[in-house]
């Protein structure tokens, strides 16, 4: 969630790669594997120590590849 967005009051569903593994059903090593392949979308908030996606970052690009479980 960027400063800009708490001003507007507008709450994204923020991901780490341990969250999109429990959403997508797969394990953690699968997700930092497409993450090393770059097969996984680049982070939407990548300047953080732990990068995060939007959810629907993930969730579109999940149902585009057939990994949406």
């Amino acid at each position: 969630m960027t400063a800009e967005n708490i001003q507007r009051g507008i709450m994204t569903d923020l991901v780490d790669q341990p969250l999109i593994a429990v959403r997508l059903g797969v394990t953690r090593e699968t997700v930092q594997k497409w993450r090393t392949r770059e097969v996984l979308p680049d982070p939407d908030y990548p300047q953080l120590a732990n990068p995060l996606w939007d959810w629907e970052t993930i969730r579109t690009w999940a149902e585009s590849t057939g990994r949406l479980k």
